[in-house]
């Protein structure tokens, strides 16, 4: 579905540039906002549902025997193998 509304918006969108300019794009793009709201408002109370909270589970350690510890070339954190 992802795929379609991308397609439907550079159909859309590509020959309103070219016949309108950039100006008309925020007016185009418009009209689509509330049918996408009705749409996801209602699922959020489905994938986030209220007072469920997510637990993080403790991370395993990745070195073991084998391991080589590898220095990110920015320098700003290690990368365990």
């Amino acid at each position: 579905m992802h795929n379609a509304g991308i397609a439907a918006g550079s159909h859309t969108g590509g020959p309103a540039l070219d016949a309108l300019g950039a100006g008309a794009l925020p007016w185009i793009a418009l009209p689509p906002v509330p049918p996408a709201l009705g749409t996801v408002a209602p699922g959020r109370r489905y994938a986030f549902p209220a007072g469920r909270r997510a637990v993080a589970l403790e991370a395993k350690p990745l070195a073991g025997p084998g391991a080589v510890a590898v220095t990110c070339p920015a320098g700003d954190h290690d990368v365990r193998r």
